[in-house]
């Protein structure tokens, strides 16, 4: 997020923040619920975008994987769908 005008300072958020607050989501999520399974399911990864696959896990929810300078690529994010083992989770991490 950028300074805003008359503001000298900018405001970033870093991967760091981004990784923290992501696995802190993660475990609330996964701590409300023990149906939920995070093994990839073996279905056919979906490409997102020329750095980024879905794919679906086998409780049902879906997972990005992105692609980080160029070579390595990286787990960003778990995501929680209304059809998912994990549907307690996911309409509770929802309303929060």
């Amino acid at each position: 997020r950028r300074g805003e005008e008359g503001n000298d300072k900018a405001q970033f958020c870093t991967d760091v923040d981004f990784a923290a607050s992501s696995k802190k989501d993660y475990e609330r999520v996964n701590d409300l619920n023990s149906d939920c399974n995070q093994e990839v399911a073996p279905i056919r990864p979906i490409p997102l975008a020329e750095d980024s696959i879905i794919f679906e896990l086998k409780d049902g929810r879906l997972a990005e994987m992105r692609r980080i300078e160029g070579t390595h690529w990286m787990w960003s994010r778990i995501i929680g769908t209304p059809t998912s083992l994990c549907t307690a989770s996911y309409w509770t991490a929802l309303a929060s």
